[in-house]
């Protein structure tokens, strides 16, 4: 299983106690629950950063935007 594959299974398990720690507590603004929804926004920035950074690698021919090619 590569990164990508590990971050989409956490980002689903974080999902899954999310939602569940919402049911039984019911209210957005427990502790609990914001901090577990906080964990889950750094996952999915954590993703898109992931999505971004491979797109500019696909784009630019395998090197960071910031870098150019020698000739």
């Amino acid at each position: 299983m590569g990164k990508s594959e590990k971050l989409l299974s956490k980002i689903e398990k974080t999902r899954k106690l999310l939602s569940n720690r919402i049911q039984v507590k019911g209210s957005l603004t427990d502790p609990e629950i914001v901090f577990i929804s906080q964990q889950l926004d750094r996952l999915l920035n954590n993703h898109q950063k992931m999505i971004m950074y491979k797109k500019r690698l696909k784009s630019n021919h395998g090197l960071p935007k910031n870098q150019e090619i020698a000739v």
